[in-house]
């Protein structure tokens, strides 16, 4: 899905958090704790609102209505957070 976002438009998508490929524990914070409950089935990403360019510099927000499209084409859901979009496939 990021790709296809990337190959329709120039600035890039940033993951902020993703689900481990087969769920389990993400341990982002290198304590084994829960800081992504819902990361720990293998079917959630979250976006960031802002978008980068190749140089990895912001260059502004991401497309809500295109990526919301892509999300749906594959049977996803969007919600949106303070600074990212939380999706579930």
């Amino acid at each position: 899905m990021c790709y296809l976002y990337d190959s329709i438009t120039s600035p890039r998508l940033c993951i902020n958090d993703i689900s481990l490929p087969f769920g389990g524990l993400f341990d982002i914070n290198g304590n084994w704790r829960r800081p992504h409950g819902s990361h720990r089935m293998g079917v959630d990403i979250d976006i960031a609102t802002r978008v980068v360019n190749e140089q990895g510099q912001v260059v502004g927000d991401v497309d809500r209505r295109r990526l919301e499209r892509l999300v749906w084409r594959y049977r996803g859901t969007l919600r949106d957070e303070t600074n990212h979009y939380h999706i579930r496939f």
